[in-house]
């Protein structure tokens, strides 16, 4: 039933007392007038009794007169069938208002009909249904029906921000809480105010803020959703950290507001991984090789180690990593590597079977091909700055100027596809479409451009594609 209904106050009985007192001198004399009068006060007496005894009750919900009633039985059977009809399954239902009765005379089109009564009940009664709410240091979050499927609500969102695998034989979680005080309590509510376990879990992990969705379309990239929708790409990536890194689907649901937890989950674990150990390079040096060439003489191999991590995370964002145990299963085998230590020297002198000339004389410090930084598209050959550079054979000046890395630079294009670059220069002594022949002066050798020194670098190319220039200058 409801908080209280309050049964009106009983009506004091009449005083029923005689005339005492009341003397009466020639009583027999007016004996029959007395009679009479007396009897009209009776008919009097009883005619008003039944004019003023109540025929209704005034009904007050929480203070305040809701209507007229034909009676407190009527009203209190409407409440019950209402409470019957509100009733839910695994919810405890009751009606926190108060009803209170005043009994009344009214007039029969003053009182309600019993249909009417029970509209009026139904508006103005509360009903509250027993749950449980979820509570984040003393403030509500959300409220489910039971306290099991509350407790079940906790715990996945806990469980939701451990690492992939982590019922493994590789990852020992040491701990998983909540940094805030999370408290499960019984509430009264409306019906309304109970959440499904898919709404709580959003509401938790999500926060309370309305979280809307862009749905990815043909071309679309993180960067492209971001532009359209005025935000970073980092705040789209904190929105949906399940998909960074992983490509996007035409038709995936994308959210657009950086989510607020409603509590914040830590997680502490230890992860073993296999690791390689990376094989170790001895070097050796050999005057059978030229400088700058090197030669594997053992190949080695990887080792194998165990590392123990120490972990912590918080909402899914990695707060430390540290190693905390190794343990070596297998160890490497030592990469024996040759290293050249013979000079080879470019000379303009001497004959050979190539077709250019070396432009200046000097030691090649580093030959064409790989090297530490990236491919070398010609080879570098040393000098002083100043030291005259010459062309390697008759042609055309295609270019003399300035060239990023290549710093002072000069082409010359010697036909059938082939041309020569010499660059690093200090000075350039020719200009574009000058026709130079074998052995003429076009530069001074320097350090411009990308270079750590005075030297010249010398590129020989092929239908524009760089090869070897020891491939074409005599030996």
């Amino acid at each position: 039933m409801c908080g209280g209904i309050v049964s009106p106050t009983s009506r004091e009985e009449m005083d029923n007392s005689g005339f005492g007192g009341l003397k009466i001198k020639n009583f027999n004399r007016y004996k029959g007038v007395i009679g009479a009068l007396f009897v009209i006060i009776i008919i009097g007496v009883f005619s008003f009794n039944i004019y003023a005894q109540p025929n209704a009750v005034s009904v007050k919900v929480d203070g305040s007169v809701i209507g007229i009633a034909k009676g407190q039985q009527q009203v209190e059977e409407i409440v019950e069938a209402l409470h019957k009809e509100k009733e839910v399954d695994g919810l405890s239902l009751s009606c926190i208002s108060t009803i209170e009765f005043e009994p009344i005379k009214a007039k029969k089109d003053e009182i309600m009909e019993e249909d009417q009564a029970a509209s009026v009940l139904e508006e103005t009664l509360v009903f509250h249904y027993g749950a449980f709410g979820i509570f984040v240091d003393g403030q509500e979050k959300v409220i489910l029906e039971d306290m099991k499927l509350a407790e079940k609500v906790v715990q996945d969102v806990k469980e939701s921000y451990l690492p992939a695998n982590s019922d493994s034989d590789e990852i020992n979680i040491l701990e998983l809480k909540a940094a805030e005080k999370i408290t499960i309590e019984p509430v009264e509510v409306d019906k309304e105010d109970i959440v499904s376990y898919e709404d709580a879990l959003e509401a938790l992990k999500f926060g309370e803020e309305e979280v809307t969705y862009y749905q990815v379309e043909s071309g679309d990239s993180l960067w492209t959703i971001a532009e359209k929708n005025g935000m970073r790409v980092s705040e789209l990536e904190e929105a949906n950290p399940e998909i960074n890194g992983t490509l996007l689907n035409i038709g995936q649901d994308v959210r657009l507001i950086k989510p607020e937890p409603a509590f914040n989950v830590q997680v502490k674990y230890e992860q073993v991984a296999e690791q390689a150990i990376s094989s170790p390079v001895k070097y050796v040096n050999t005057d059978s090789l030229f400088r700058g060439q090197q030669k594997v003489q053992e190949a080695g191999s990887s080792g194998k180690k165990e590392v123990t991590y120490f972990i912590e995370v918080e909402n899914g964002k990695i707060l430390e990593k540290k190693i905390v145990d190794e343990v070596v299963i297998e160890e490497p085998k030592t990469k024996v590597v040759s290293v050249g230590t013979k000079v080879m020297t470019a000379s303009r002198g001497g004959g050979g079977s190539g077709p250019l000339a070396w432009p200046i004389r000097g030691s090649i410090t580093s030959p064409y091909g790989y090297r530490s930084g990236g491919f070398h598209t010609g080879i570098d050959i040393s000098g002083k700055t100043g030291d005259p550079i010459y062309s390697a054979e008759a042609g055309s000046v295609i270019f003399s100027g300035w060239r990023g890395g290549y710093g002072n630079l000069v082409i010359v294009d010697h036909g059938d596809g082939v041309t020569t670059y010499y660059a690093h220069a200090s000075q350039r002594l020719v200009s574009s479409g000058a026709q130079v022949k074998r052995g003429d002066l076009v530069a001074k050798v320097g350090s411009t451009g990308n270079s750590t020194g005075p030297h010249l670098h010398f590129e020989v190319r092929i239908n524009g594609q760089p090869d070897n220039p020891t491939k074409y200058v005599r030996n």
